[in-house]
């Protein structure tokens, strides 16, 4: 089953997120299917910033995809 969630990238203190499309028995860096957005909590004063596919996101939630609970949350 595929799951909308976030993989952490970047380096110790400074991490931002990409929001993938991965199976849910991966683990979470590995076989992603599809990059769809990203999320930099640092960014605009520790604010942060979210951007994503829209259209890509309501795709995979059409075709069955799950979303995870931060993702969903954001």
């Amino acid at each position: 089953m595929l799951t909308l969630r976030f993989a952490r990238h970047g380096r110790k203190k400074q991490a931002f997120f990409k929001l993938v499309a991965a199976d849910s028995a991966r683990a979470v860096q590995k076989k992603i299917v599809k990059e769809i957005g990203y999320y930099n909590p640092l960014t605009d004063g520790g604010k942060g910033t979210f951007t994503f596919d829209a259209e890509a996101v309501k795709k995979y939630i059409k075709n069955g995809a799950q979303v995870s609970e931060t993702a969903a949350r954001l």
